[in-house]
């Protein structure tokens, strides 16, 4: 298309650069939030679950597991390429002495990769199972400390001044009688000997830091940086299109493909700057391994903040972040024929909405930074009533938290963090306790209820105090609502 050609052009020359946080902020997944949460069914039993992945590699993820009723508790860590077969033995999750339900365990992530975290409970309703979605890749560079730095220098110092005066002593003694002294030559000759022990030292000091350099910039070259996301936005006919492209060249090296989450290969959200006023959540399609683009809706003209969450087949997945600025919308022409199609599940938030059905915070407790809470929101109709939720792309709801500075973005969905399309990439290769005939999408509805909830509840816990905007979503009458709360979050 035309308008395809024009607007990916556009791209291509940068209009806007990519938004790049800091590299202490990114996560895989998610934007400044790094541990996994996880509310669901692992067989008969409900389960809670946390996983603080490492920040380096190899390193140790510390997981934690509520269930009620179980006798023990089991995790096993599985690489995708690996499977069950090349999984270590489980370990034994441990009971927290004083918290009944509560199990703890470690589990070692010796790669740079996507795993599965397979818990299997057993109890008296039997045993079952459940697969949580883990990307593992070093994040930060672990510095040394001065102290130990200082220390490790002095015994440095130490032994290379002890291997010279060895050296020297070694040409001036090492050949005298028991008693001799040595004459003037060989005192010469252990200086010559000391001097060239010396020159070695500082030869093999250079050449370690050298090396000690370069294994630091290959170190630092493979902590994990999101892919840059270019987008830019123009008028074409009747409909403005917003075109993203990849020029991260890493992303062409890629060998996996994307796997559609929620039917779709792509979730994007705008969040205009600098209140967070209009929030949009868009599916844009792909017109090439590098582009996507979407058809627009009738969001006001600015600047936006862009996240975009897409899943390898690896089940590894992503946070793109990126700018961009949104041109005026053309005036309506109903003579004209948009080029573009929007998606039916797109949806959006242009401001305050005081109109049925709307959303009411549940929350019955104050909101601390590193505590779990769940998140807890109704969608009421015009009498206050809760009103009978549809799924919304095979959830009963979603959410969306940002602080008010960008460092921190998440998707949420009342089953956690997770990604869906991981959890069932991992689950159908290795038939986790999935019927191969069932809905794919019914497993991850909420608790895997067949009904609406009265409430729509979301684990999480805040990953640092501020101030922060909640958008919730859900679907009823065929409509999706979404409404939007502004929390503050102390430490």
């Amino acid at each position: 298309m035309k308008a395809t050609k024009r607007i990916q052009a556009a791209v291509k020359r940068r209009l806007f650069p990519s938004l790049i946080l800091p590299a202490a902020l990114l996560t895989m997944g998610h934007v400044g939030s790094p541990d996994v949460f996880f509310q669901g069914a692992a067989g008969p039993y409900e389960v809670r679950v946390t996983v603080r992945p490492p920040e380096v590699i190899p390193g140790a993820a510390e997981l934690s597991v509520r269930v009620a009723g179980a006798r023990s508790v089991s995790v096993r860590p599985a690489r995708w390429d690996a499977g069950p077969t090349g999984a270590p033995a489980p370990e034994p999750a441990q009971p927290v002495r004083g918290a009944p339900g509560l199990y703890s365990a470690r589990v070692w992530l010796l790669t740079a990769s996507s795993y599965a975290l397979e818990i299997e409970v057993t109890g008296g309703a039997g045993a079952g199972r459940v697969s949580i979605p883990v990307a593992a890749a070093p994040v930060r560079r672990v510095a040394m400390s001065r102290a130990i730095g200082g220390l490790l220098a002095s015994l440095l110092l130490a032994l290379l001044a002890g291997g010279v005066q060895l050296a020297g002593a070694a040409v001036r003694e090492g050949t005298l009688a028991p008693g001799a002294v040595p004459d003037s030559e060989r005192r010469t000759r252990a200086r010559g000997a000391a001097a060239g022990a010396a020159l070695l030292a500082v030869l093999g000091l250079l050449a370690g830091q050298r090396w000690w350099g370069r294994v630091d910039a290959e170190h630092r070259g493979k902590l994990y940086q999101p892919f840059q996301l270019s987008a830019a936005a123009a008028v074409q006919g009747p409909q403005r299109v917003l075109a993203l492209r990849l020029d991260d060249p890493r992303w062409l090296q890629r060998r996996a493909l994307l796997a559609p989450d929620h039917g779709k290969l792509m979730h994007l959200f705008l969040l205009r700057e600098p209140s967070h006023g209009v929030f949009a959540h868009l599916h844009p399609v792909p017109v090439d391994d590098q582009a996507f683009e979407a058809a627009l809706p009738p969001l006001p003209a600015g600047r936006y903040r862009l996240y975009a969450d897409v899943t390898e087949e690896t089940g590894f997945a992503h946070t793109l972040t990126g700018r961009v600025e949104l041109p005026p919308a053309p005036r309506p022409d109903p003579a004209a024929e948009p080029e573009l199609a929007a998606d039916e599940d797109d949806s959006w938030r242009l401001g305050p909405s005081g109109s049925p059905p709307a959303f009411a915070w549940r929350n019955r407790e104050p909101l601390t930074a590193g505590r779990e809470t769940t998140l807890r929101f109704a969608l009421l109709d015009g009498n206050g009533r809760p009103t009978a939720l549809e799924p919304y792309m095979g959830m009963w709801g979603h959410a969306v938290v940002a602080r008010d500075d960008g460092a921190v973005f998440v998707h949420l969905h009342p089953s956690g963090t997770i990604s869906m399309a991981a959890q069932q990439i991992f689950e159908r290769r290795w038939d986790v306790g999935i019927d191969p005939g069932a809905d794919p999408h019914a497993a991850h509805l909420m608790h895997r209820e067949d009904r609406s909830p009265a409430e729509l509840t979301f684990p999480y816990a805040f990953p640092a105090p501020g101030r922060y905007r909640i958008w919730v979503q859900a679907k009823s009458g065929g409509e999706v609502a979404t409404g939007a709360f502004d929390v503050r979050v102390s430490r």
